[in-house]
């Protein structure tokens, strides 16, 4: 049990860093220079490497142990936190952000630890451990945002690399080395994505492909309030890092309260498919509350109503996507949604602050838009 609690503080203290972005990366790319699209470029690489990543990180734990990946990885995303306390350009910025998602092992590793570290069936209480600790690091880390209005900015930086000192002192003096000793006949492939036949084994079932595509449409959709949220708010009403952080609070803490109990009592009396539709479409609503906002009010009902239906949807989609394999390919097949949902997180921003010069609720409009389409492909799954 004490190796599921230094786990789940390890990946709170990295991802606390990567919350706080979600309300300082705007204001940071402003005060370098940078555009809009610049600010999608930023949000690609804090999101795409991590995604595609991901599973290498974890296939080479499986190989070369947990905690040596786990210190490999918090001592590149600390490089990366300095590289942002001393950024003078926005090159250097990019660079930061680059650094610390291609080098993000800690979530991934962590997984592994637990499924190392528990026996089946308290498995998933140690992985909802593992997703208490991602929640709350989301919604706290907007709010250590605002510290930036008393130490600027570019040290918020050196902040994050404390924070991360933090989850290193952990890996290194309290995190046992988990690992069983491998069988190198039994060892998946390190990027399962490009191994054609365990792609092939994972996607057998009619169902799977869809709800990947679901998967990634939703996540795109839901992903570019965190980067537009702070521009729109900004150009409407002359919000800072403050007001916006609030905003991000909001869908955080709502978010936790939905996927940490609400759901778990409405499954088993609707069911995952009922939800997903019932989820979807109040999301689309948030978005559409933020971008006609006839009062300053549903800038924040807004964000509480996107994190409602996310909060329904996301582990409602995963939840069947994990139906529709045997257990052996469950993990393979998570993996990969995974995988297409931290696409989404990249790609989302990225289009979001394309289209944001057209009209500033144009993001929102497509957000709704992405949300709604992923519903309608979901419908069509007859499986």
């Amino acid at each position: 049990m004490r190796v599921l609690f230094v786990v789940a503080g390890i990946v709170f203290f990295q991802l606390l860093c990567v919350g706080a972005t979600f309300s300082t990366l705007e204001p940071f790319n402003t005060e370098l220079g940078g555009s809009e699209a610049m600010l999608g470029l930023l949000w690609l690489a804090l999101s795409a490497p991590r995604g595609l990543l991901a599973p290498l990180w974890g296939g080479l734990s499986d190989r070369l142990g947990r905690k040596p990946i786990m210190i490999i990885g918090c001592l590149a995303t600390i490089a990366g936190s300095v590289c942002w306390g001393m950024a003078d350009s926005w090159w250097i910025l990019f660079a930061s952000r680059l650094l610390d998602s291609t080098f993000s092992a800690q979530a991934p590793v962590a997984t592994a630890i637990i499924a190392d570290a528990t026996p089946p069936e308290k498995r998933s209480a140690g992985m909802g451990l593992i997703g208490a600790a991602v929640g709350l690091a989301f919604a706290i880390g907007p709010l250590l945002g605002i510290v930036s209005e008393t130490i600027g900015l570019r040290n918020m930086g050196y902040l994050f690399a404390g924070l991360q000192f933090v989850s290193l002192s952990l890996i290194l003096f309290a995190l046992p080395e988990t690992r069983p000793e491998p069988d190198p006949a039994k060892l998946p492939p390190l990027i399962p994505l490009l191994h054609t036949e365990t792609r092939r084994r994972a996607l057998r079932h009619p169902a799977a492909l869809p709800l990947l595509v679901a998967a990634f449409v939703m996540t795109a959709g839901l992903a570019h309030f965190f980067s537009v949220y702070p521009l729109a708010t900004r150009d409407w009403y002359g919000w800072g890092v403050r007001q916006s952080a609030m905003g991000f609070a909001i869908l955080g803490f709502v978010g936790i309260v939905v996927q940490g109990g609400l759901v778990r009592s409405l499954v088993p009396r609707f069911g995952e498919r009922r939800l997903l539709m019932i989820g979807l479409p109040l999301t689309a609503l948030g978005f559409l509350l933020i971008a006609f906002h006839p009062s300053i009010m549903y800038l924040y009902v807004g964000p509480a109503t996107i994190a409602l239906g996310s909060g329904l949807a996301v582990p409602c989609l995963q939840g069947w996507l994990s139906q529709t394999v045997g257990a052996r390919d469950q993990g393979l097949l998570l993996g990969l949604s995974q995988t297409a949902q931290t696409m989404g997180r990249g790609f989302g921003p990225f289009v979001g602050t394309l289209v944001y010069p057209v009209a500033v609720a144009a993001p929102f409009l497509l957000a709704a838009f992405l949300v709604l389409a992923a519903a309608v492909v979901i419908v069509k799954i007859r499986a």
